[in-house]
């Protein structure tokens, strides 16, 4: 994990800020002082950096220091143990529960995908489909051949609005095995 802000990070930051500034002057119309703008940052010092380089561009040119007109703003943050606001997927316990048993629920559904695509369905199928071909004495398809004929099936299906030939020769029980399949696969993005 890369501990401090790459010079991109920081350009996007500072670019981020000018931007800002330009297209909502408005919110910006008195001078810098802590009482009137709050910043807050975690203890991670690749997010530092960041606000860093966000305050620079909101404020460049605002201050006193120097040629660039430099304003020194504050930026403060909680302790990495009490920082609920900011990095509350670390220290909330409602979010950690709930981040649980999500994952829990994803690695059942990933489990469950490959217990489809490497099972006993799939390769009748993907053996049936190698037999029409006339190449299974030589080489047997896998999943990743069926689901290509499977979106081949798709695309052509979709593009044309007529059943496409790819369906044909797919057949019935392997277009509804790979559409259960895509269900399941539709739970990981939910």
């Amino acid at each position: 994990m890369r501990t401090t802000t790459s010079t991109q990070g920081e350009s996007e930051q500072y670019g981020l800020a000018k931007r800002l500034r330009k297209h909502l002057p408005e919110l910006f119309t008195e001078a810098y002082t802590p009482n009137v703008y709050n910043f807050q940052s975690t203890q991670i010092s690749r997010t530092a950096q960041s606000g860093a380089a966000f305050v620079y561009g909101l404020f460049e040119g605002q201050g006193t220091i120097g040629e660039a007109k430099y304003q020194p703003v504050s930026i403060w943050s909680d302790s990495l143990d009490s920082d609920n606001r900011l990095r509350f997927y670390d220290n909330c316990p409602v979010y950690l529960d709930l981040h649980d048993k999500h994952a829990k629920k994803e690695r059942e559904v990933v489990d469950h995908l490959k217990e489809i695509e490497k099972g006993p369905i799939i390769a009748a199928i993907a053996k049936q489909l190698s037999e029409k071909m006339g190449i299974a004495d030589k080489y047997i398809l896998t999943y990743k051949d069926v689901h290509g004929i499977y979106r081949a099936c798709n695309y052509d299906t979709v593009k044309d609005g007529e059943t496409s030939p790819w369906c044909d020769f797919l057949g019935e029980k392997a277009i509804r095995t790979m559409e259960y399949r895509d269900v399941v696969a539709q739970k990981l993005s939910t």
